[in-house]
C-alpha cells in the first residue's frame, strides 16, 4: 500500500497513508496478543483494528457525494460514527465483553464497504477488485467462525510443547484448525485491506480527476450549453505527430469575428489548418 502511495502523488493523502501506517500497528499489536495474550495485548490488537475501520470511512470521503445526496447527511456521518465508536468502546471496558467489540467492528467494515459498492466504478477492473476483496473477507470470516464454534464447544486442539505433543495422533481436522484455520483468517483480511484499499484508490481518481474529454465532445456540450466562447481541448491519444490543429469549418463560427479571435488567442500560437474551411 505505501509502494502504491509513494508511486502516485495523486495518492500521497493524509487518510491513505494513515491507513497504511495503521496497519503495521494492527499487525504489531496481532503479534504481541498472540505470544502473550493477556488484557492489555488484547487491547494493543483490538484498538488498532477499530482506528484502522475508521480511517477505512475517511478514505470514503471524496466518494460520498456519490451516495449520499443530501449535504447534512455526509457532514454528520463521520461526527456520528465517532460517537459510536467512542461509546462502544467505553461499553466495551465497562462490561469486558467480546461480543460489544466483535459487532462494533463488523459495522465500521460494512459501512465503508457499502459506501464504496453504492458509489460503484466506471472501470470494471475497479469493480473485479471490489468483488475479489469482498469474497476473500467472506472467506477468511467463514474460518473464523468455523475455528470460533471449535473452540465454544471445547473440540479446538491445544497447542503442546513439541516434546510432549502426540503429532501422529492429531486428525486431519485437527491439523487444520491448529496449524491453518487462523493464519488464513489474518492472510485473507490482508489481502481484502489490499484489493479494497486499491479499489478506493480507483473511486477517489475517478472523482477527483475525471478523464478529459476529446476535442468532438467538448464542441458537442459547448452546443449544447450555448457557451459563448469557443473552447478545444486535445485528444489524449493523438492519430499522428503534428504541430498543426485540424479543425473543420462547423468547429469555427467564421461569421462571429469575436469567437473568432478567442478561438485563435486560446491556439497557443500554432498553426491552424482549415479542413474544407471555404475562405472568403
Amino acid at each position: 500500500g505505501l509502494r502504491r502511495i509513494a508511486s502516485n502523488s495523486s495518492l500521497r493523502r493524509t487518510d491513505f497513508i494513515c491507513v497504511e501506517l495503521v496497519l503495521i500497528v494492527v499487525g504489531v499489536g496481532s503479534t504481541l496478543f498472540h505470544a502473550y495474550p493477556c488484557r492489555l495485548t488484547e487491547v494493543m490488537d483490538e484498538l488498532p483494528m477499530s482506528i484502522l475501520a475508521c480511517m477505512y470511512l475517511a478514505c470514503c470521503r471524496p466518494i460520498l457525494p456519490r451516495v449520499f445526496a443530501s449535504e447534512l447527511v455526509r457532514k454528520m456521518l463521520i461526527p456520528s460514527v465517532a460517537v459510536m465508536v467512542v461509546g462502544s468502546w467505553a461499553a466495551y471496558f465497562y462490561f469486558h465483553n467480546f461480543e460489544i467489540f466483535a459487532a462494533l467492528f463488523t459495522a465500521q467494515v460494512l459501512l465503508p464497504s457499502f459506501i464504496s459498492c453504492t458509489a460503484g466504478s466506471s472501470s470494471p477492473r475497479g469493480r473485479g477488485l471490489y468483488v475479489v476483496s469482498t469474497a476473500a473477507v467472506l472467506a477468511g470470516k467463514a474460518i473464523w467462525e468455523w475455528e470460533q464454534g471449535l473452540y465454544r464447544t471445547g473440540m479446538c486442539p491445544q497447542l503442546l510443547p513439541l516434546s510432549s505433543a502426540p503429532w501422529r495422533g492429531l486428525t486431519l481436522l485437527d491439523t487444520a484448525a491448529l496449524f491453518i484455520a487462523h493464519p488464513c483468517w489474518h492472510l485473507l483480511s490482508a489481502l481484502s485491506h489490499a484489493l479494497w484499499m486499491k479499489y478506493i484508490a480507483f473511486l477517489v481518481l475517478e472523482v477527483e480527476q475525471p478523464p478529459a474529454k476529446k476535442y468532438g465532445e467538448a464542441n458537442a456540450d459547448k452546443k449544447e450549453t450555448g457557451a459563448g466562447d469557443v473552447t478545444y481541448e486535445k485528444s489524449a491519444t493523438p492519430r499522428r505527430r503534428s504541430s498543426r490543429i485540424a479543425v473543420t469549418y462547423e468547429d469555427v463560427d467564421c461569421r462571429d469575428l469575436r469567437r473568432l479571435e478567442t478561438f485563435i488567442k486560446y491556439s497557443y500560437n500554432k498553426e491552424l489548418f482549415f479542413a474544407g474551411a471555404p475562405m472568403a
